[in-house]
């Protein structure tokens, strides 16, 4: 009965502490900006237990054009000891399902599947991935995971605390950090330039 009432008694403490009981979390959300427009929101949480993070992102954003556009992005990932051990990804355009993409860790290797069901195999080690830098600011020449890209992208420090990604389809990603937190996400895409900017 003194063991149960203990637990009990921890539980409650953490949760007044703002932990989870089963890890530490925090959840970051963002606003997203088309010019002064707002179109969407993303919201990302990291959960963290033992040796095990997990990151998980979820966006929905309107794009206004000449038919509207919603795009729903679901992205998570889990790392052990530092490494990437499994990723999912997926885009809904209109309900739609347009991109589903899969990473798994097997044998030191990673098995890459994408929408049309294709596979191949990356044998780099995977330590941070896209979802990572908005808890950590990299640093110059380090190789992060697209999920969205299926490989491996090198940040290109174009100013101080400033990072820039030239993306496989030609769109140009920078992320903006200010005393080692993530202030702002610029992409120069087809559709425009869109920012994320953090909630207060």
């Amino acid at each position: 009965m003194k063991q149960i009432f203990s637990y009990y008694c921890f539980t409650v403490w953490m949760l007044f502490a703002g932990l989870d009981v089963f890890g530490e979390s925090q959840t970051l959300d963002f606003v997203v900006y088309k010019g002064n427009d707002q179109i969407g929101t993303l919201s990302i949480s990291r959960i963290v237990n033992d040796t095990r993070t997990t990151y998980s992102l979820t966006s929905s954003v309107t794009i206004d054009m000449l038919v509207d556009f919603r795009i729903i992005e679901n992205i998570t990932d889990v790392f052990d000891q530092g490494t990437l051990t499994s990723s999912r990804h997926t885009r809904h355009v209109n309900g739609t399902l347009r991109a589903s993409n899969k990473a798994e860790r097997y044998d030191h290797r990673y098995k890459l599947t994408n929408t049309n069901a294709e596979i191949r195999y990356m044998e780099d080690p995977i330590e941070l991935s896209i979802l990572s830098l908005y808890f950590h600011e990299p640093v110059m020449n380090q190789e992060i995971y697209s999920q969205n890209f299926q490989q491996l992208l090198v940040t290109r420090k174009t100013k101080a605390h400033t990072y820039t990604f030239d993306l496989p389809n030609g769109n140009v990603t920078t992320y903006s950090y200010k005393l080692g937190k993530l202030s702002a996400v610029e992409s120069n895409t087809r559709f425009g330039v869109i920012k994320f900017i953090p909630v207060p």
